[in-house]
């Protein structure tokens, strides 16, 4: 009904984002404010996405959940919420013994808050691992394996990755240790809704 001063597209093709028309089988797709031609794949978590016709198509893996320590108190959840927690002690970071005594139970994280520095904040000192009836202490850049009476065989085997060390346990539980106050706690996708 009214002009439009400004540089539009003939009918039928679509603004390609950088100062171009296509047809529409040839539009591109955005993430993260970066543009994408048609056909381009982009790993986001364990899913391949591949843009098709200006919009993204994505594999549908359920991933790992990932819960991270680090630094001075700082916490993020398997569900990606942001926490800072001072206290002073022994706590459980994550673990399948939830009250309902189940026999298939087979891990448990627990970490030692200290003091670290002259502010008063705290940082994970040590990490206690139990798989089954597997003990592992993380502890000064090292871990140390403690037999215990009670729990199952839970098999797991360690290897190092830069400057973190990997225990990986065949139950699903993985630990990444920075070997200083970074931890990183992943589970397999059966675990969801297992944990506390």
């Amino acid at each position: 009904t009214e002009c439009v001063s400004g540089c539009v597209c003939p009918e039928g093709l679509y603004d390609d984002g950088k100062g171009g028309c296509v047809e529409q089988k040839d539009c591109p797709c955005t993430h993260n404010n970066e543009w994408y031609s048609t056909g381009a794949k982009i790993k986001v978590d364990c899913n391949t996405c591949t843009c098709q016709k200006g919009a993204w198509s994505c594999t549908e893996n359920v991933c790992y959940g990932t819960c991270t320590i680090y630094g001075s108190g700082h916490y993020i959840t398997f569900d990606g919420k942001f926490y800072d927690f001072d206290g002073s002690c022994e706590y459980v970071a994550t673990q399948d013994f939830c009250g309902d005594k189940s026999p298939s139970s087979s891990f448990s994280i627990i970490t030692e808050n200290v003091p670290c520095g002259t502010t008063g904040v705290t940082c994970s000192k040590a990490i206690k691992m139990f798989l089954g009836k597997t003990e592992l202490k993380l502890e000064n850049k090292e871990y140390k394996e403690i037999q215990r009476d009670i729990g199952g065989d839970v098999h797991y085997w360690n290897r190092t990755v830069g400057l973190y060390l990997v225990i990986e346990a065949s139950n699903g539980v993985m630990l990444i240790w920075d070997k200083k106050t970074t931890v990183f706690i992943k589970l397999t996708p059966n675990y969801k809704v297992r944990t506390c």
